[in-house]
């Protein structure tokens, strides 16, 4: 039997209970820390009220309590959350007398300080790609001053986080002594208070695990205590368990009989294999910290389905009805003065003109032209910000274009190592899951052609393998929308089938590719020409190449960017004859758009941009764009003549067919995404909803 409360403990005292604050301290009236105060001691009457008191002795205030008595043990667990302008040493000197009279184990801490951490690794990845991005995006208190392994293969991921990386053969029971022998200088030289075995595939010696006693976390991929040791999930499966999950426990020199932190788990039934079950306990990893939870999960076709209806965050979604109304109806299928848009949540419930419906809310544009949000299938950052950085630099980069108009965004990412690109996709995948405007990741690379590989490292390109194929799909989960190949390279075939089984749409692009490869690259199921006549063979009158091959056919759209310097506009007019309803604008946009000239990176590359040309440094090699969709929006209209429902077309419906969102995106019409933009009389974006919410 347990025991639990907070606030209230035994003794039945808070600070609260002792009136005014010692020496007349009035709360907050000058600058305060907050410190966690951890202990444990045997149970006994009286200690919340001792304790209460010498953090009032210190000047301190209780802003959080948590307390726990063990009736098994006889003994009681406390933690308190405590505000003071008192200096350690006081807080601690008012503290001892009571710790000394209880016999208390206790520990006193800044809130907020990370744990200085070790993280040991072997082979497999996905536990350590989690660790560096939650620690890089600030969702893990921990510092990581060094990862160490057994293997090389991990150091190019850890590089991409700038974390150090060693790796030491543990072949031989002196390699082991010695790889331990380090781990001790490790944690001794950094001061390490926390070491974690992120899937570490050895065994831990006695005496290291003595030394180290309730220090050394393991990440454990089974639901402990039922299968422990090797194969967990085989045992499960041969066992016929319809739960599994996967352990985060402290370390002993009992295999596996560590106390347990954290769990969690997910239902299978034997329609999945031993793999897709291990795949599945993977996404379910607990979060090696005590007291916390990160909630992940879900089968992968699940999330396909949860992006496949738009699937709504808390942050958008709406209870109430909006009425735009007084604008003039802009979609694919023309216009419509004195119309009405309503929104019920995050979808659209009704449209038409003149007379409009009740609404809780209702706002008057003015014969404003209001057009549906606009879908950039094909960006690689902007205001500043690339998207491979992730974090922070993806929000403000997002953000930039959602000022700008975009409703719906794909984040592109540029060719890089393949730690790099796993790590990329996992955190795209993450963003998407929580934020309904993300539609996934569209990978530009590495399946390039290095001739073409115009802004892209030619040290990371490479033919298409199955492992990699795979490795890319897996760390995806899910959330790659497209992939960009150049299909006479050796294994692309079997790519492109690969991709398209796991419900990728495929692109031709960065290709030396003839028109009877593209040819039969788009009769294999490929279906988007990435930025047309850009990084490919142009149109001869004896080898027409694979501009014309998609021209050809219904079946594909082209990418276009239109921002006066990667086509011409009568040629743009062209292709816009050539293939009506099929021509996608992408911004193709790199840090600089929506911010100034001056010197950038994408990737690994230097880009200078001088009036608004992104070009690699030194060269006059052309570096994604500056564009945003509004400005290609503007220039369709005013420069290459298209009217204004064909240049929407261009940024909403089209686009949103190509990645098969066509039946939810990009019109006006019930049951549609409840995304619109108002434009000026000059075109430029004036407001933007999405999934029914305002933005800016």
């Amino acid at each position: 039997m347990a025991s639990g409360g907070s606030d209230h403990g035994r003794g039945g005292a808070s600070a609260a209970a002792f009136g005014t604050p010692p020496d007349g301290l009035r709360w907050g009236a000058m600058t305060s820390t907050h410190w966690i105060l951890t202990l444990v001691c045997e149970d006994r009457p009286g200690i919340v009220h001792a304790i209460s008191g010498a953090i009032v002795e210190a000047q301190g205030n209780i802003t959080e309590s948590q307390q726990f008595s063990s009736d098994d043990t006889g003994t009681f667990f406390m933690r308190l959350q405590v505000e003071t302008t008192a200096s350690r040493e006081r807080v601690e000197a008012a503290l001892l007398p009571v710790t000394e009279r209880y016999g208390m184990t206790w520990k006193l801490d800044v809130v907020g300080r990370p744990l200085r951490t070790l993280v040991l690794v072997s082979k497999a990845g996905h536990c350590l790609n989690d660790l560096l991005f939650r620690q890089r995006a600030g969702q893990l208190g921990i510092d990581i001053p060094l990862v160490l392994s057994n293997h090389p293969d991990l150091g190019e991921l850890a590089a991409f986080y700038g974390v150090p990386f060693e790796s030491h053969a543990v072949t031989t029971p002196g390699q082991k002594l010695a790889f331990e022998e380090r781990v001790l200088e490790v944690v001794e030289e950094h001061d390490i208070e926390l070491v974690v075995l992120a899937r570490y595939m050895q065994i831990l010696s006695p005496e290291l695990c003595e030394t180290l006693a309730g220090r050394v976390i393991n990440i454990h991929h089974s639901f402990l205590p039922g299968f422990k040791g090797a194969n967990p999930y085989r045992q499960a499966h041969a066992r016929g368990v319809k739960i599994i999950g996967a352990t985060a426990h402290f370390v002993t020199s009992d295999l596996d009989e560590g106390p347990i932190i954290e769990q969690n788990i997910v239902r299978v039934d034997h329609t999945r294999t031993l793999g897709a079950r291990r795949h599945r306990a993977r996404r379910g990893k607990p979060h090696p910290h005590p007291g916390r939870e990160v909630v992940r999960g879900g089968s992968r076709a699940a999330r396909r389905r949860a992006h496949h209806h738009l699937h709504v965050g808390p942050r958008y979604a709406r209870s109430v009805t909006l009425l735009l109304h007084s604008a003039l109806l802009t979609d694919e299928r023309g216009e419509r003065p004195d119309g009405w848009l309503l929104f019920d949540g995050h979808t659209i419930a009704a449209t038409g003109t003149g007379e409009a419906p009740d609404a809780a809310e209702r706002i008057d544009l003015h014969g404003a032209r209001l057009v549906p949000g606009f879908v950039d299938i094909h960006g690689h950052g902007g205001g500043g910000h690339s998207y491979d950085d992730g974090g922070e630099a993806l929000d403000a980069a997002l953000a930039t274009h959602r000022a700008h108009g975009v409703t719906r965004s794909v984040i592109s990412l540029v060719a890089n190592p393949l730690a790099v690109l796993r790590a990329g996709l996992a955190g795209v995948a993450a963003r998407a899951a929580r934020d309904p405007l993300v539609l996934g990741a569209h990978l530009e690379g590495p399946f390039l052609a290095p001739a073409r590989r115009g802004a892209h490292h030619v040290d990371y390109l490479r033919e298409p393998d199955q492992i990699t194929v795979d490795e890319l799909i897996e760390a995806g989960d899910g959330a790659v929308r497209q992939i960009t190949i150049a299909p006479e390279l050796p294994g692309a075939d079997n790519a492109i089938d690969c991709f398209l089984a796991a419900g990728v749409t495929v692109a031709i692009g960065h290709t030396e590719a003839d028109y009877d490869t593209a040819a039969r690259a788009f009769d294999r199921g490929a279906s988007i020409l990435t930025h047309a006549y850009n990084a490919m063979n142009g149109i001869h009158h004896r080898a027409p190449g694979p501009i014309v091959a998609a021209l050809s056919d219904p079946r594909v759209t082209l990418e276009i960017v239109l921002d006066g310097y990667h086509v011409h506009e009568q040629v743009v007019a062209l292709t816009l004859d050539e293939a009506p309803g099929r021509v996608a604008f992408i911004t193709d946009s790199m840090a600089a758009a929506g911010s100034e000239d001056g010197h950038y990176r994408l990737g690994e590359l230097n880009v200078t941009v001088r009036d608004g040309l992104a070009v690699l440094s030194g060269t006059d090699t052309i570096a994604g764009s500056t564009l945003t969709l509004d400005a290609a929006l503007r220039r369709a209209v005013d420069v290459v003549g298209l009217s204004w429902p064909d240049a929407v077309a261009a940024v909403t419906s089209v686009p949103a067919r190509a990645l098969g969102y066509g039946d939810r995106l990009g019109l006006f019409e019930p049951g549609y995404a409840a995304d619109a933009v108002v434009l000026d009389a000059e075109g430029h974006v004036a407001g933007v909803w999405a999934a029914g919410a305002r933005l800016g």
